[in-house]
């Protein structure tokens, strides 16, 4: 028997006090959380499998890794495009169907790229066709998962459960690349079916998430033109005061985070050190994401507000211009250790107060809109690194990311919107009449 005290109605007064209580605890408690998670889990883990793997496979097929450098863009390339006719896509269909429709279609896709590396009959026109499809693929369905799991949870559990994901995605990318490299020295093939199989299992367990994801399409994207539709995300967030204050700098941050990572490791390289060494880099950003996944609940269940960001983001920005100012690999990974573990708190705060502000109807394509400006800056950021470790500058020029880091996290610090975030626990949402499910 369920024990569950959420409240059937976040927005609903009597129940007020249910909710703030509520939002001190992890949404394990909800039932279709719980699936959504094994579901989501699924396929991060599936889609892990073929992202070496792929690279991989197309230096092998083609002999080159320009190619192969070439089917990373071409993925991350069609993938943005493909989120902007995601978005509408989410905004107006069943969003269960289309949640279903995306991780079925994972199965067909890499379930034929397996039959034909497994035969040899794979070619580089191939590969460079499955390299489009893949984006494609990820981005018309890539985003569903969040929109249904902004669905399924109250508003005031949302930076808890984005904080447990976060930590969710540190473990698998720790986990992922080394697997897929080992299966793929197995056999070229077994990723490939390997992720066919996972996804096939995610998709069989949709129906385990028993809230109803049913919703009324909302008028501006069953009447709004195509271009309308895909520039409605990006319109919604400029007129957003609040949201600009916020996603903005965040987008920046994490440009600065990933081209301080980047620059490190090349400077490393560039001095011969050992390569597992250099790995060590990346496991240590995830091992703090771990370490700070663990201790968000208890920190946003506390004190989940603005300030609490603020802390945070002072956090990142003292450890992090430490980061740029070091150049010995151990000194590296003890000091990305500890700048990341504010991190999942950090992120958590202001990402779930976003989706939190989002229209309901409207999610699909906000998210679209995040997504594509997130993916934009990521792909920038290994150029900046790179120009920067080629420069000549002192210390590879990583004290220009460190110094643009600490300015942003200043400028987010004394901005009043951010400050004015309230607790997590007051996140009631008066935009929808959606109840969270708790069954258990």
């Amino acid at each position: 028997m369920s024990t569950d005290t959420t409240p059937d109605s976040p927005s609903d007064p009597k129940n007020s006090v249910s909710v703030d209580r509520s939002a001190a605890i992890s949404p394990w408690r909800n039932g279709s959380y719980r699936a959504w998670f094994v579901i989501d889990t699924t396929s991060a883990l599936a889609a892990s499998l073929r992202g070496l793997a792929f690279t991989l496979l197309a230096v092998a097929v083609t002999g080159s890794t320009t190619i192969a450098g070439l089917c990373g863009s071409l993925t991350i390339g069609s993938g943005a495009i493909a989120a902007l006719f995601g978005g509408i896509v989410a905004d107006r269909f069943d969003r269960r169907r289309v949640w279903t429709l995306g991780l079925a279609t994972g199965p067909i896709i890499y379930g034929t790229l397996a039959i034909l590396v497994a035969g040899g009959a794979i070619s580089t026109p191939l590969i460079l066709a499955f390299a489009v499809l893949a984006g494609v693929h990820d981005g018309l369905f890539g985003f569903v998962s969040e929109v249904v799991l902004r669905t399924i949870v109250a508003p005031s559990q949302l930076a808890v459960a984005t904080a447990t994901n976060q930590g969710r995605d540190s473990a698998i990318s720790l986990a992922g690349p080394p697997l897929s490299g080992t299966l793929f020295a197995l056999g070229h093939a077994i990723p490939f079916a390997g992720q066919a199989i996972l996804d096939s299992i995610a998709a069989l367990m949709v129906r385990f998430v028993r809230h109803d994801l049913r919703h009324t399409p909302d008028r501006t994207v069953t009447e709004g033109t195509i271009w309308s539709n895909i520039t409605h995300g990006f319109r919604w967030i400029w007129g957003q005061r609040i949201i600009r204050a916020i996603i903005f700098p965040a987008l920046l941050l994490n440009l600065f985070v990933n081209a301080l990572i980047t620059n490190r490791i090349l400077q490393l390289n560039a001095e011969h050190t050992n390569p597992t060494v250099i790995g060590l880099i990346g496991a240590g950003a995830a091992a703090g994401t771990l370490i700070g996944a663990a201790l968000a609940p208890a920190l946003v269940s506390r004190h989940g507000d603005g300030r609490l960001v603020c802390i945070g983001l002072a956090w990142t920005a003292v450890f992090f211009l430490g980061f740029s100012l070091v150049t010995t690999p151990i000194p590296s990974v003890v000091t990305i250790v500890v700048a990341m573990i504010t991190n999942p708190t950090v992120n958590g705060i202001i990402q779930g107060y976003a989706y939190h502000l989002m229209p309901a109807g409207e999610l699909g394509r906000i998210g679209a809109a995040l997504s594509v400006g997130s993916m934009s800056l990521t792909t920038v950021a290994p150029a900046l690194a790179g120009l920067a470790a080629g420069s000549g500058l002192p210390l590879s020029g990583a004290p220009i990311f460190g110094i643009g880091l600490a300015a942003t996290a200043v400028f987010v610090i004394i901005h009043p919107a951010m400050r004015s975030v309230p607790p997590a626990s007051t996140w009631n949402s008066p935009i929808t009449n959606e109840s969270p499910d708790t069954t258990g």
